[in-house]
């Protein structure tokens, strides 16, 4: 109802003011947020597959970041003239 009406409003308002990337970090930032203050607020006994499954995620971001930033830019393509 509103309240989604309002969270699109702001994230329309990020990506017009600060662009689509700021815009996707801020939504999956207070997703995160969302989720550690879930096991603040409501504690829940933390089995090794919770840290296995925190590993996985952290490391297929640092692998994406790491081969985004080695991969070569590609070179525009030329018009035919």
């Amino acid at each position: 109802g509103a309240s989604s009406w309002i969270g699109v409003c702001c994230f329309l308002a990020l990506t017009r003011s600060h662009g689509g990337t700021a815009a996707v970090v801020a939504t999956n930032s207070r997703k995160l947020v969302s989720i550690c203050l879930s096991f603040i607020v409501f504690p829940k006994p933390v089995s090794g597959m919770m840290f296995l499954s925190g590993a996985s995620v952290v490391s297929g971001v640092a692998i994406h970041a790491t081969r985004k930033a080695t991969m070569p830019t590609p070179m525009p393509k030329r018009r035919a003239e």
